[in-house]
Formats: structure tokens, sequence, C-alpha cells
């Protein structure tokens, strides 16, 4: 089976081929991950607030590094928990368990196989260790705090980490789309730079 995605840089990959995958550099992560998360519904309030993809994972690195985690291992997991929105929408998961790729592998196979190719073989950890799993309630307790700023709405019984993520991006969301975007390229430039197999 073969899906070529063409990236923003003009080259094509096939995303079902490794090389591919572990071909990508680090601005082919950026500019895939810079679309507005939730599939782009309501432009967030009045503001026009451009909130994308990364901005989700390097908050959560940025919460994960308040919180006394090591910042390389914390903004790797960020990076790759939602790395296949850089070529496909955001699905939910239970679309992603029954959704097969040509009647072969789910969305949810896939993702998976990304994930344990850039933990393992860039990033040097395994996708299911304690600190993946971190990253994967962090990623949970989130989305209220995001409801809040982003459509208006009130977090119900948000606990420490959704009070946290809340307070965290709302200084994020102060600055410009632009000063928060070249943030972003420079964290993923370090991470790429860090990488423990190089």
């Amino acid at each position: 089976m073969k899906a070529e995605v063409i990236l923003s840089s003009g080259r094509t990959i096939d995303i079902f081929d490794e090389k591919g995958i572990l071909s990508l550099a680090p601005m082919d992560i950026v500019n895939g991950l810079e679309k507005l998360r939730y599939n782009g519904h309501r432009y967030y309030l009045a503001q026009n607030l451009h909130y994308s993809v990364l901005d989700h994972s390097i908050a959560i690195s940025d919460y994960l590094t308040a919180m006394g985690q090591d910042f390389i291992q914390a903004g790797k997991l960020a990076l790759v928990h939602d790395f296949s929105e850089a070529f496909i929408p955001d699905i939910p998961s239970p679309i992603k368990a029954v959704m097969k790729f040509n009647g072969e592998a789910t969305i949810q196979e896939w993702e998976n196989w990304v994930m344990r190719l850039w933990c393992e073989k860039l990033f040097g950890f395994k996708p299911m260790d304690y600190h993946y799993e971190i990253v994967k309630n962090m990623d949970t307790d989130i989305v209220p705090a995001e409801m809040a700023i982003l459509f208006g709405t009130i977090p119900m019984d948000p606990n420490e980490n959704t009070l946290g993520l809340h307070s965290l991006l709302q200084k994020r969301m102060e600055v410009s789309t632009e000063v928060r975007r070249n943030r972003n390229i420079e964290i993923v430039n370090f991470l790429f730079n860090n990488q423990k197999n190089q």
C-alpha cells in the first residue's frame, strides 16, 4: 500500500514508508502541524486567534516543563502524540479504530506505527513508557482549558492540571501568532538537534 503526501517544500513522501516518515525535516513538521486545531471549527472568538495543532503540542510541553519534567523528553513526546495530524485531519478515536486505509491497516494502527518509529528510532524511548502516559493525560486535561479560551465555554469541575493549563494558554495567546510560530520553530529545531539517535 502506498499513500503519497506533498509537503510544503514540494517534496513527496509515502506516509506508509519508514524511510519517508523518518526523512522529515523540522519545517515539514512545523508546516504540517500549523493547521487549526479542532479541524478549524470556529475561528476562535472576535480576536480571530490562530491556534494550531503545534500550539497545542507545545503548550503541553511547556506545562510539563513547569511541572519539572525533562524538557527534551516532554517536548518530544508532546510533538509525537499528534504527529499524524501533519498529514491527516483530527479524527475522533472511535472512527480511527475502525476506519481503514484501502481495507488494510486502521488509522489508529498507522498512527501507532508512526509514533513507534519516531519514538524509538529518532527519540530513543518506547511510546508506552511513564512519560508518554503523562502526555496522554495532559492531552485530555487540556481540552476544557482550550474550550474556555478558544470557544468561551466554562470548564466543568476542572482538575488541577486543567487550571494550570488554562493559565498557561492564556499567557501564550496574549502574544501574536507570528511570535508563537517563531517560538514553535525554535523548539522543533531544538528537539531535532537533540535526538538521542542521530
